[in-house]
């Protein structure tokens, strides 16, 4: 599966590659506007870590911009579910297999089940808007 992430600006969208991290923008504002890079404060890449907040990143690319930390790991999770396998199980298959055993006063009891792992197809998640 390949999942792309379009960003919260919808300006920018990115092929994930592992790399996914969380930083935070606090003040980097001041260090752009006071450093040699000023000048690239116009380009995309540069315009959300000009926001005060914290920011999902992959390849340096800043994806989105959240005023809580705690937000930003919400948007993250919604992200790692997406990438985990999912697992079907069909009930219709559900049989006994052999015979009960007791131990310890609980009956166990064997079963036979089809499952599959369901893998996606190419995904686009979009960063949800500030909330």
């Amino acid at each position: 599966m390949e999942l792309y992430i379009r960003s919260q600006d919808k300006y920018t969208l990115v092929k994930y590659n592992k790399n996914i991290k969380i930083i935070e923008t606090k003040g980097l504002k001041e260090a752009f506007e006071d450093s040699a890079f000023g000048f690239l404060k116009n380009m995309e890449q540069v315009q959300g870590y000009l926001r005060d907040g914290w920011s999902i990143v992959v390849d340096d690319i800043n994806l989105g911009v959240y005023a809580t930390k705690e937000r930003t790991l919400e948007v993250l999770n919604e992200i790692q579910k997406i990438l985990e396998p999912k697992i079907i199980l069909d009930s219709k298959s559900i049989n006994p297999n052999g015979e009960t055993r007791q131990e310890n006063g609980i009956i166990y009891q064997n079963y036979n089940a089809n499952a599959t792992i369901q893998t996606m197809s190419d995904y686009v998640y979009e960063m949800p808007k500030e909330e």
